[in-house]
């Protein structure tokens, strides 16, 4: 990247950010509409304002126990999503038409991984302030990832291990 200030990176990690929130939230809401998910969620926006007012926002990070009190919730569910751009999307496009004018057929998304991602999910519980889940994993994307499709991907290999979410059953 070329000359980018600190200013906005800043402002795209904030914006990224609320794009990872928004699509896990509109997963678990799903999730629970399914009744897949057991427990409540809170609204989206009233966790940021609440979080906001109590200066989360503000570079004064909060424990997961403070979150919760701030939060009026028995536990939180916190994230952490790490992206990293291997190549552009044009390089990507590139080395696919190259693969596929070689005789080798183009990957799926042309060219192959463009970002990988590293994700940790994690609970904490409020009444003893300790980690009751983890889950971290590692996810490639092509020129057709998003947010979206990331946070799709990653949350249903983690909510295989969930202890809040119900697995699909086979009825005979």
């Amino acid at each position: 990247m070329k000359k980018v200030s600190n200013g906005s990176i800043s402002e795209l990690q904030r914006k990224e950010s609320l794009n990872f929130q928004q699509r896990m939230y509109s997963w678990m809401l799903k999730g629970k509409i399914e009744k897949r998910i057991f427990v409540s969620i809170q609204k989206l926006q009233d966790t940021n304002d609440r979080l906001a007012a109590a200066g989360h926002f503000d570079d004064q990070p909060l424990t997961p126990a403070q979150m919760c009190d701030i939060l009026g919730v028995d536990a939180i569910l916190v994230s952490n999503y790490l992206v990293k751009k291997v190549m552009s999307d044009a390089e990507a496009k590139t080395l696919g038409l190259a693969v596929w004018r070689a005789g080798v057929g183009a990957p799926r998304g042309m060219g192959g991984p463009t970002n990988k991602t590293a994700v940790s999910l994690q609970i904490f519980d409020k009444e003893t302030g300790r980690m009751v889940w983890d889950y971290s994993n590692r996810l490639n994307g092509d020129i057709k990832s998003t947010p979206a499709t990331l946070v799709d991907d990653m949350m249903r290999m983690a909510s295989q291990n969930s202890p809040y979410y119900y697995k699909k059953t086979k009825s005979i």
